[in-house]
């Protein structure tokens, strides 16, 4: 077909906002290399080197357009009682966005010592590891 979304060979470059970048479509996600990479920085930056990092949602689907990135953070230790939750989210999305540009960024921690909610295991199930 002529508008490349259904043409055999998958989408344009143009498709996902004619700016040249290399999409890693292997890897069933909508982000370049650039964003990946930083994305992942970020997070182990904040969290630590052993956070896990996985793409879930609209951005892990090619079939999908459009969407904010949805990522789950499994924390490699449990947080202390300290610790909030909701801070160590805010700070992984603000260092994210401060590399990548301001896009619409959802976060969804998992640490050791909680319990394991549906969205957790939907998320490493149809997501993508960074």
């Amino acid at each position: 077909m002529a508008d490349g979304i259904n043409n055999r060979f998958g989408p344009r470059l143009s498709d996902w906002g004619g700016r040249g970048v290399k999409m890693l479509h292997n890897m069933r996600m909508r982000l370049s290399e650039f964003e990946r990479t930083q994305l992942k920085r970020a997070v182990r930056e904040i969290a630590g080197d052993g956070a896990l990092v996985r793409l879930f949602g609209s951005r892990a689907d090619d079939t999908r357009r459009g969407g904010d990135i949805d990522l789950l953070v499994e924390l490699a230790q449990p947080l202390d009682r300290a610790d909030n939750p909701a801070w160590l989210t805010a700070r992984i999305i603000a260092r994210a966005q401060t590399y990548i540009g301001e896009r619409r960024i959802d976060v969804v921690l998992r640490d050791p010592g909680s319990p394991d909610l549906p969205i957790h295991r939907i998320a490493r199930e149809t997501g993508v590891a960074l």
